[in-house]
């Protein structure tokens, strides 16, 4: 036997069972906790996906609502016809100052509802601005620039009233048909005449505003694959 041999150690074949395990015990346990927190994560996440959907949804449906309303009060405060009421009963004998205070009772009676639905339009407009893109935010501002614009005709109505117009189209006609809609009127070749200008303004801002909301809840929705059916397959 050589000196090289003299100085190597004895080769043990014994197994340290206790640290194996306790070595295996930790890979188990890393390996279970990472698989807990992707799990947790992924749950997690699918939750808030379906909160955030179910928000989106709420808002969605609060803004078609308050445009609706909107748009339904609107063309009542537009209505022609006069209801009992509504006018007090010496308003054929009454001065111009009272005809005009009369009228200003009338008109604020009407757009009451309107202006609700600005308040609430208001509300709405920040709601989506702090959760949604600036487009919706845009539309809901020209429909309440619609309900300015019923406001703005009806006191200017009533302020030029009893007023010749000396050429300037300084009466009432101009702010008719803002005020007022009578719908398509037939004329004399039996045709009938054009939407009211302000109606098709305001309907085109509310379907606007419809066709955003309902694009953006519908991205929301997330399809389900479709099972298809074996092509040799019989359907009985």
């Amino acid at each position: 036997m050589n000196a090289s041999q003299m100085l190597l150690p004895p080769i043990s074949c014994v197994i340290d069972w206790p640290g194996t395990v306790s070595v295996i015990r930790d890979i188990v346990v890393t390996v279970g906790t990472v698989a807990a927190v992707i799990i947790i994560w992924r749950g997690f996440m699918r939750w808030r996906k379906i909160e955030q959907g179910k928000a989106n949804s709420d808002l969605g449906r609060r803004v078609l609502t308050a445009a609706f309303k909107t748009r339904d009060w609107i063309k009542d405060a537009r209505r022609p016809f006069i209801l009992f009421g509504e006018r007090p009963e010496s308003y054929d004998t009454a001065t111009l100052r009272q005809k005009r205070m009369a009228e200003l009772r009338r008109y604020a009676a009407r757009f009451k509802p309107v202006r609700d639905c600005c308040i609430e339009l208001e509300s709405l407009r920040c709601e989506c601005e702090a959760i949604w893109e600036e487009g919706i935010v845009g539309l809901i501002s020209e429909l309440m620039i619609c309900c300015r614009k019923l406001e703005h005709a009806m006191e200017m109505s009533v302020r030029v009233m009893g007023i010749p117009s000396l050429g300037l189209e300084q009466t009432d006609e101009a702010f008719a048909y803002i005020v007022v809609d009578n719908g398509a009127q037939l004329k004399a070749d039996g045709t009938r005449s054009d939407e009211n200008r302000f109606t098709a303004e305001v309907r085109a801002v509310v379907d606007k505003i419809e066709t955003y909301v309902r694009e953006k809840l519908r991205k929301e929705i997330t399809p389900r694959p479709s099972s298809e059916a074996p092509a040799n397959e019989t359907h009985r």
